[in-house]
């Protein structure tokens, strides 16, 4: 019987391995429904690679959307830090920090980010700042998976492995996002919980974390 492995370490970075496509990624989504803003990060370290995937997104209560994508250079797998954007471990699976200190594009009309190029160069950019903690209100789901001795693993290509490790908590979420002159929201209150969905996808690893919204008594919306 495959059972989940899911220790403390395991909330951490990981050893790049052997294979091309080696990605450890984190997502985080949050949204206020007080103030009617929202929005998600991620960071995928492609260290064979010799970079990073960083995406921001804001959902501002006008109905604008701040958005940067960028592929900063790294050199190591030691952390989630580039471009302006950090993920934190503080404790596994007990708490996690989100920071960016950096640039975000502005878009009246978010559709026209399906010419991301276009986009860039036609709307105006400004500086952002993200400063979230968030705490877990459950119990993390998936891991690693583990096999009885005496089964027969699957035989899986290793540059072919999608979403190994893969883990997801509910989580509550507080701080503040902010950009320009605060115009953005500026720091904001308590938001109301929210669903850390962090996936750990080893392709040969790739680490990943989602969060949806919940309501005030913990359920998902």
């Amino acid at each position: 019987m495959v059972k989940m492995r899911r220790n403390p370490e395991d909330d951490y970075m990981h050893a790049p391995e052997d294979v091309s496509n080696f990605n450890e990624s984190r997502y985080y989504n949050w949204f206020d429904s007080e103030r009617g803003m929202g929005g998600w990060v991620r960071m995928g370290n492609r260290v064979n690679e010799g970079y990073a995937e960083l995406t921001v997104c804001l959902y501002l209560p006008d109905g604008r959307v701040g958005f940067m994508f960028q592929r900063p250079r790294i050199s190591t797998n030691d952390a989630h830090d580039a471009g302006g954007l950090k993920f934190e471990v503080v404790k596994p699976y007990e708490e996690h920090r989100i920071t960016y200190d950096g640039p975000i594009c502005v878009l009246d009309r978010p559709r026209e980010m399906a010419d991301p190029k276009t986009a860039f160069q036609n709307n105006p950019h400004t500086d952002s700042a993200i400063d979230l903690r968030v705490t877990a209100v459950g119990a993390a789901s998936g891991g690693e998976p583990e096999w009885e001795e005496g089964e027969e693993r699957p035989q899986v290509d290793p540059d072919k492995m999608f979403a190994r490790g893969h883990t997801e908590q509910q989580m509550s979420s507080s701080g503040g996002a902010g950009g320009g002159r605060g115009e953005f929201g500026g720091e904001k209150e308590p938001s109301y919980p929210l669903h850390l969905s962090r996936q750990r996808v080893l392709a040969f690893r790739r680490r990943c974390v989602r969060l949806t919204p919940a309501g005030p008594s913990n359920t998902t919306i």
